[in-house]
């Protein structure tokens, strides 16, 4: 009779919300019902349907779950029924006020009390990981970590291989230590989810993914092609087309690295093929990658076709308001780069100078905005240590605290008194004296990790200023070369064209006084100490001499720094005599080795 009732609401049910089935609960096995409705939950979008159809639908499992006397199954429709709008949802944030996330989370601490009440320790840990990923989507992250690491703390407790929904736990787990670049604890959490059943398909494609995109940042190329290979096989079996795309061009890019070609351009295309209409962002860095296998096989028919493929592919998205901008400008980068090759393979070195401008560029605006991000995380990263270490105190004053109740009840009650008043004196000083030298440690490590971050982007700017202006004399002295043999085959003419564009170039590649700014202030954040102790024991120096003393300080040589000042190498040789004479430098040892010989 009770069947009958339960395939009856069931039925009724199935009528409000497509795609539903009166026997999908009843016929799942018992251990696997509370998966069966986890999945089809989120499959179906259900938060996101109408509010009496979601309390209708969750009242019917529980009373199917009374009826297959299963505890855990109608705890859990009871708890859904409570916090409808957050678990299935593609976007909760819809069903709210604008930047309101109290009203979720004031649902899930309601839950969390129902919870406690009715002892479900899973479901209240799994309410206070809730309440932690809506503090993180709303950019709270020190309140997110603090419940998060609650949760953690409670799933551990109970075990996770008894706590329903463990994977999508740790993966999301994972995936904010992923954000905080805490790698080595994001790949754990993801390891540890793939030991669990799986809820969602798709996550265990994404947490696969995930493990080898680690690995790979690791340049652990094993395992990385390891768990690329898990996840194709995986996408197959569910017939996931668009993962099968992504974990390919993962691993074509694997086999890019290892300049493995063959093997590379297989697993690309395998990407280009399926994901062209589903997933044009991931084609499209695969069709920038098979354009550099292209490139280095020599076809330039082929490259091309590519080169534009990832061009239309790429203005399908990232032009759109979803894409990111930061993923925007790593792509044009990536563009540009390949742009650049192909046409230094082809002897182009003027459009290759180009691109090589237009890269400098794009990395200058792409590191800004890295640079906001990184001291971003930092911030957070302290305010996620400075949490851990009050979880810490804390329980360490409760066992104080268990120690004091014990010689509290040993004394007598005028010894207690006194006591009291003294502890509690000096606990009030002591903890005054801590709440400072913690404030102190706080800031040193944060100014601590802000200079070496901002030594670390001045160093990586700089060499990347250097690179790019031996880039440019290379490619003038290849001009140069170009020139020399066409004066001995051509017309007069063609020699005054030929030499009034190697001149616009050569032009192009002088410091400015604008450049010289921006290049001083990199080499002055590098070298502190380099240009107060040159005017110190040389005040006499000129602007010019100052110059050619910090190129030889960073081993420029004498062609790239005649390039790079817009003079003759026999002008430079010259300077160096005149200065080598002035600062009575040794005469037997280099310019160069008498700079470093100054310790400077």
């Amino acid at each position: 009779m009770k069947n009958f009732l339960t395939c009856l609401m069931l039925a009724m049910f199935a009528h409000s919300i497509p795609g539903s089935s009166q026997q999908f609960l009843i016929d799942a096995p018992a251990e696997k019902r509370l998966q069966v409705l986890w999945q089809y939950c989120t499959d179906q979008l259900i938060s996101d349907k109408d509010s009496v159809e979601i309390h209708r639908f969750f009242t019917t499992v529980a009373n199917t779950a009374d009826s297959l006397e299963d505890v855990s199954l109608k705890a859990y429709a009871q708890y859904f029924r409570m916090c409808y709008r957050v678990p299935f949802s593609s976007n909760h944030e819809k069903h709210f006020a604008a930047g309101d996330y109290h009203s979720p989370i004031a649902l899930f601490r309601k839950a969390q009390q129902w919870a406690v009440k009715n002892r479900h320790p899973d479901i209240a840990a799994s309410c206070e990981y809730f309440i932690g990923q809506i503090y993180f989507r709303a950019a709270r992250y020190g309140h997110a970590f603090e419940h998060l690491l609650k949760a953690d703390k409670a799933f551990k407790d109970i075990g996770y291989h008894k706590v329903p929904a463990a994977s999508i736990y740790l993966y999301n787990i994972g995936g904010d230590y992923y954000r905080f670049e805490e790698y080595e604890k994001a790949l754990d959490c993801f390891i540890s989810a793939l030991r669990y059943p799986t809820y969602v398909p798709r996550l265990e494609l994404n947490t696969l993914n995930a493990v080898g995109l680690i690995y790979a940042r690791f340049r652990d190329w094993t395992n990385a092609a390891k768990y690329y290979r898990q996840g194709i096989r995986k996408a197959i079996a569910y017939a996931d087309n668009a993962w099968q795309g992504i974990g390919a061009g993962n691993l074509g890019n694997v086999f890019l690295s290892k300049r493995e070609y063959d093997s590379a351009l297989l697993y690309h295309r395998i990407n280009y093929n399926l994901n062209t209409v589903e997933v044009p962002e991931d084609v499209a860095k695969s069709a920038l990658s098979i354009a550099t296998i292209f490139i280095r096989k020599q076809q330039p028919d082929s490259t091309i076709h590519y080169i534009n493929s990832a061009q239309q592919l790429a203005a399908r998205f990232y032009n759109t308001a979803i894409s990111d901008g930061t993923e925007r400008l790593k792509f044009r980068k990536r563009f540009l780069v390949v742009m650049m090759e192909y046409y230094k393979t082809k002897g182009d070195y003027r459009n290759a100078l180009m691109y090589s401008d237009s890269i400098t560029s794009v990395t200058d605006t792409l590191n800004s905005v890295l640079d906001d991000k990184l001291l971003s995380r930092a911030i957070e990263k302290v305010s996620l240590e400075g949490y851990q270490t009050k979880l810490q105190l804390l329980e360490s004053n409760k066992r104080v605290s268990n120690l004091k109740l014990y010689l509290l009840i040993a004394v007598l009650l005028w010894i207690i008194v006194i006591t009291a008043l003294l502890f509690r004196r000096y606990r009030t000083r002591k903890n005054h004296q801590m709440h400072v030298a913690e404030q102190e440690k706080k800031e040193l490590k944060l100014e601590k990790i802000k200079a070496e971050e901002d030594l670390r982007n001045a160093e990586v700017r700089l060499q990347e200023y250097l690179e790019t202006m031996k880039v440019n004399s290379t490619l003038i002295e290849n001009l140069d070369s170009e020139l020399s043999q066409l004066k001995q085959t051509t017309s007069a003419i063609a020699h005054t064209a030929v030499t009034e564009n190697l001149e616009k170039l050569v032009s192009s590649t002088i410091l400015t006084d604008e450049d010289w700014r921006h290049f001083r202030n990199l080499f002055e954040q590098v070298h502190p100490q380099f240009i107060p102790q040159l005017k110190d024991r040389f005040p006499d120096l000129s602007p010019g001499e100052t110059r050619l003393l910090i190129l030889t300080k960073l081993k420029i040589s004498t062609r790239e720094m005649a390039t790079m000042l817009g003079i003759t190498v026999d002008a430079i040789r010259k300077a160096r005599y005149r200065l080598r004479k002035r600062l009575n430098f040794d005469k037997e040892s280099s310019f160069v080795t008498a700079i470093e010989e100054q310790d400077f």
